[in-house]
């Protein structure tokens, strides 16, 4: 994670699992075509605390394992989630998601300082459900169509219209992100 917003993963993470993309470590971009800084989780069995070199308590790393993140989709009619992913399933899918907050980028930082606090800017809190759980910190992500804002509205009535959401969620899978680690020399 980086935590200075400076685009390196800082070296206090010992064992992070969720939050702004470090864009200078991975060699990618800082932000997303709105301006946002990207959000990203990867799921705690896969990470190992940098000072130590230990993986977290009760926790093994190896070519074989799985990850624990969840991607879910919200069924317009019923407003039941429907997971489309799960690190806990035989595919194994589920490691790492990157997430771009959208247009709106709410409940993301900013590139601008805030002149006040000298701080990256905080957005406003999104009002649904659906984009509030892309950025709460636990492993379950949600990915469906883009909806406007609308007055009243909530995500999980079927009665009631949509609450906003613009967030774009990619799941990287297991096999994909270590392979990467293995051609980045991470892994034997």
């Amino acid at each position: 994670m980086d935590n200075d917003l400076d685009g390196a993963k800082d070296e206090s993470d010992e064992g992070s699992a969720t939050g702004t993309l470090p864009y200078a470590t991975l060699g990618v971009r800082a932000t997303d075509r709105w301006g946002r800084l990207y959000v990203y989780a990867v799921s705690l069995n896969m990470t190992v605390p940098v000072k130590t070199g230990e993986p977290p308590s009760k926790v093994s790393f190896d070519m074989t394992d799985r990850g624990r993140l969840i991607v879910q989709d919200r069924n317009a009619g019923t407003r039941v989630p429907t997971t489309l992913a799960d690190g806990t399933a035989a595919s194994g899918a589920g490691s790492a998601v990157v997430i771009s907050l959208g247009a709106n980028g709410l409940n993301g930082l900013s590139t601008e300082i805030d002149l006040a606090t000298g701080l990256n800017k905080i957005l406003a809190a999104p009002t649904g459900a659906d984009e509030l759980e892309n950025t709460d910190g636990d492993n379950v992500f949600v990915t469906r169509i883009r909806t406007g804002g609308r007055t009243g509205c909530d995500d999980t009535n079927a009665v009631l219209a949509l609450c906003e959401f613009d967030d774009l969620v990619i799941m990287i899978p297991t096999p994909l992100l270590l392979g990467k680690m293995v051609q980045a020399g991470q892994l034997p």
